[in-house]
């Protein structure tokens, strides 16, 4: 990986790297009998935090699942492109960035951006998603309604779901909460609840 040469946006490469991935996990390792599971490991829930320091920066530490193998040579050329004071690649594979607090708004700024197209697109996408009438999240990303042209939830607005429930472990993560929730809620073409679902699974 050379992070260097990568002139776009640390974060939205993140994104798309997850969306490749989950894309890849449901198609190779869906089965009836074992759910869909996108949550960090209880571990990398417990490394993810968010502190002010004492000259008012903030320390972000992200888990080794959001590092993806980088060294610390490509962590600091992120750093210095984005204006952040460091990043640091931890003895646990974890990385911790010192930045403002403005650096860190502007940083979730841009995840937002980039979930909010991807579940404004959904929809849109009526090969892909045909089913799909409308979602919608609040303002975390771990609660969502999702409304379908059908009665039954079909494979391909589960593999939807394991998309932003990735997206949305991602999101608190780079906020500092590692154990934020993810539940959604599908209402069928006449109206009526279908599934109500918690973590861990798209499909009930």
């Amino acid at each position: 990986m050379n992070i260097k040469d990568n002139k776009g946006i640390w974060i939205f490469l993140v994104i798309a790297f997850i969306i490749y991935f989950c894309t890849a996990f449901y198609y190779n390792y869906k089965s009836e009998t074992t759910p869909m599971t996108t949550d960090l490991s209880s571990e990398e829930r417990s490394m993810c935090s968010l502190t002010e320091l004492p000259d008012g920066n903030l320390s972000l530490v992200v888990p080794p699942t959001y590092v993806y193998g980088a060294t610390q040579e490509d962590l600091t050329a992120v750093a210095e492109e984005n204006g952040y004071s460091s990043i640091t690649l931890n003895a646990d594979g974890s990385a911790t960035y010192v930045l403002t607090k403005e650096q860190h708004e502007d940083m979730m700024k841009k995840l937002k951006e980039g979930i909010d197209q991807k579940i404004a697109n959904l929809p849109a996408s009526s090969k892909s998603y045909k089913d799909i009438r409308s979602i919608s999240a609040n303002d975390d990303y771990t609660d969502f309604k999702v409304t379908l042209d059908a009665k039954a939830i079909n494979d391909k607005t589960s593999m939807a779901m394991v998309e932003l429930k990735l997206l949305s472990t991602m999101y608190n993560a780079f906020n500092g909460v590692g154990n934020a929730g993810f539940h959604a809620v599908y209402y069928g073409s006449d109206g009526q609840v279908i599934a109500d679902t918690d973590s861990g699974s798209a499909s009930k």
